[in-house]
């Protein structure tokens, strides 16, 4: 028979096993909602003058990097605005030294269909 102290923490348990996967399926789904979107700003600048040209107008601070409002501002221009869940995983999946902007050279390796840039 379990106890009353060991079947609370039983419940516990199940409840944050229950949120970590209802957490996951919301990040899951704003990733690839949030990818598909980006493929139709990528069909948008067709080359890499292009691409320099976009990402200097956004890089508001000329910083070199975009960050997340600069991002936004730029996906919404280009015609694909994200929410904020959605924003936040492109910011992740761009971002790969997590500097918490997406440098001109990552949003290039993205553009470019860089197989290895999502790894």
């Amino acid at each position: 028979c379990i106890s009353s102290a060991a079947s609370d923490v039983y419940k516990r348990q199940i409840l944050v096993g229950a949120y970590t996967i209802l957490v996951g399926v919301i990040i899951f789904t704003a990733s690839r909602t949030a990818l598909a979107s980006m493929e139709q700003m990528r069909g948008r600048m067709t080359s890499e003058k292009d691409v320099a040209t976009q990402f200097a107008v956004f890089d508001a601070d000329k910083s070199g990097g975009l960050d997340p409002s600069e991002l936004a501002k730029m996906c919404k221009a280009l015609g694909c605005a994200q929410s904020l869940n959605e924003l936040e995983a492109v910011l992740c999946l761009l971002d790969k030294d997590s500097d918490g902007k997406v440098s001109y050279e990552e949003f290039l390796d993205w553009w470019r269909g860089r197989e290895d840039h999502f790894v």
